[in-house]
């Protein structure tokens, strides 16, 4: 009979473990503001920019201001703004890139380029 209580214990414990298990994964994450999403893809866009004008592959950093100009774009979207998110870092960012590839250009421009991604990267940061 001690054995019958035991087991019975036993098997309340473990509904009871499962039961909370269950309900943990059913509680969902907090929900972002819709612009932190754009301003995190903008983030690692930049990163990988960065990386890529650091190597020498402007014309792959081309097609990343690019994905970065879509991005913004949606950030003006959801800001419901063009003010917030004025593009004109954007575009001297993208001219300086294009002119890197004259490979005379490059090696002068990249500290000029780095320091422009800098810029827009502090630009994000005050978004937030």
């Amino acid at each position: 009979m001690a054995f019958k209580g035991i087991s019975v214990v036993r098997a309340c414990i473990i509904v009871l473990a499962l039961l909370i298990f269950s309900l943990l994964l059913r509680r969902q994450a907090p929900t972002r503001h819709p612009k932190t999403h754009h301003i995190i893809a903008i983030n690692k866009l930049l990163h990988k920019l960065r990386g890529e004008c650091v190597t020498g592959q402007i014309d792959v950093a081309q097609n990343t201001i690019e994905d970065v100009r879509q991005e913004w774009e949606y950030l003006d979207v959801v800001l419901r703004t063009q003010a917030a998110c004025s593009s004109d870092s954007l575009q001297a960012l993208d001219s300086l890139v294009t002119l890197m590839l004259n490979k005379d250009e490059s090696k002068r421009l990249l500290p000029i380029v780095l320091a422009k991604i800098n810029i827009v990267n502090n630009r994000l940061d005050k978004l937030h």
